[in-house]
C-alpha cells in the first residue's frame, strides 16, 4: 500500500494574465482551480499510472472540504485530517511569473495524533511519502518522529521537503528523500549548479544514513544514488508549458518503478520522463505521455 502525506494543501486558482498593473483592475482571459499539494499531487500522477494510494491531508474550513470532495471526484481515496483555520487558496498569474499564495490551516494540539492515527494501519513494505511544507502549530521535527516511528514497522519512508523540516528528517535516516538541487544546496550549504556537484553532495547524505537520494535537477535531469549506484539521467527535450508539479510527477514515476521492480537505472529513467511530460503537457500526465518519451 502507498499512502502520501500533505500537510499544507491548496486549492491552485490559476489566472490566464499576460501581465499585472499593480494599483489597478486586473482582468483574466480565462481560470481553472486545481486541487494541489505535493503529496495529492504524487498520489494523483500514481493513479494516472494506475497504482492506487491513500492520500492524507490536512484541510480546513469550506475550502478544505472542496478540495477533499474535488479530490475524491478524482477516483483518489483521502482521508481528511481536520484543523483550524482554511486551506489556503494560491493565485498563480500566467506569463507573469507570479504567485500569490496563502497561509492555510493551524493545527491544534490534537492534529499531529490525528496525523500519526492515519497511518497505523502501515505496514512493513508499504511506503508513505511525506511531501511539502509543514503547516502552521506542527512542530519542525514532525517527519523525522514520522519517519522514526514508521521505520521501525518496516514501511518505507520517503520525503520530500526542504529547510529544517528536511534538515532534521535526514537523521532519522529515511528510505529515500527528494531533494530539488537547490534544496539540496540550502541543506549542505553547497552550491549545486550540475550532476557532478550533486552526485559528490549525496554521497554525504547516503553516508549520514538515507538509503537512497533521488534529486531533480530541472531541465538538466535528475541524479541518484544510493550505497551501490551513482547515476545520471539528461532530461529529454520539451517545450515547456508549466513546471508546477513535475518534482512530485518525478518521485510518483520513482516510486511506480520501483514497485515494479525495474532497475534503478530504469527507475530513474522513467521518474525522468513523468517529470519532464509533466513540464511539457502544463500538467500531472497520462500513462501515455509518459511512456512516449521513457521509450
Amino acid at each position: 500500500m502507498i499512502f502520501t502525506l500533505t500537510l499544507n494543501p491548496s486549492i491552485d486558482y490559476y489566472m490566464d494574465i499576460d501581465s499585472v498593473s499593480e494599483g489597478n483592475v486586473n482582468r483574466s482571459r480565462a481560470e481553472k482551480f486545481v486541487f494541489g499539494g505535493k503529496g495529492i499531487n504524487v498520489s494523483r500522477m500514481l493513479s494516472n499510472l494506475g497504482v492506487k494510494s491513500t492520500a492524507a491531508a490536512v484541510a480546513g474550513g469550506f475550502t478544505g472540504r472542496a478540495l477533499v470532495d474535488g479530490v475524491r471526484a478524482e477516483g483518489i481515496d483521502i482521508i481528511h485530517i481536520p484543523a483550524k483555520g482554511n486551506t489556503r487558496i494560491n493565485v498563480k498569474l500566467s506569463k507573469t511569473n507570479t504567485e500569490l499564495n496563502g497561509a492555510g490551516v493551524c493545527a491544534d494540539n490534537n492534529t499531529a495524533g490525528l496525523i500519526k492515527e492515519a497511518f497505523s494501519g502501515a505496514a512493513k513494505g508499504d511506503i508513505v511519502v511525506m511531501s511539502g511544507s509543514l503547516c502552521r502549530g506542527i512542530a519542525a521535527d514532525f517527519y523525522a518522529d514520522l519517519v522514526s516511528e514508521l521505520s521501525k514497522k518496516g514501511v518505507l519512508c520517503v520525503v520530500d521537503a526542504d529547510g529544517e523540516a528536511l534538515e532534521r528528517a535526514v537523521h532519522a535516516e529515511p528510505f529515500l528523500i527528494k531533494p530539488n538541487h537547490i534544496e539540496l544546496g540550502r541543506l549542505l550549504s553547497e552550491d549545486i549548479s550540475d550532476e557532478q556537484d550533486a552526485a559528490i553532495a549525496v554521497r554525504s547524505l547516503i553516508n549520514a544514513g538515507v538509503k537512497n537520494v533521488l534529486v531533480s535537477m530541472g531541465g538538466k535531469g535528475a541524479v541518484f544514488a544510493n550505497a551501490d549506484h551513482e547515476i545520471y539521467m539528461p532530461a529529454p527535450a520539451v517545450r515547456a508549458v508549466n513546471t508546477v508539479g513535475a518534482g512530485d510527477c518525478m518521485l510518483a514515476g520513482f516510486i511506480y518503478a520501483f514497485i515494479n521492480n525495474m532497475p534503478y537505472r530504469d527507475c530513474l529513467k522513467f521518474a525522468v520522463s513523468c517529470g519532464s511530460a509533466a513540464v511539457g503537457t502544463g500538467h500531472c500526465p497520462d500513462a501515455e505521455a509518459v511512456y512516449s518519451l521513457f521509450k
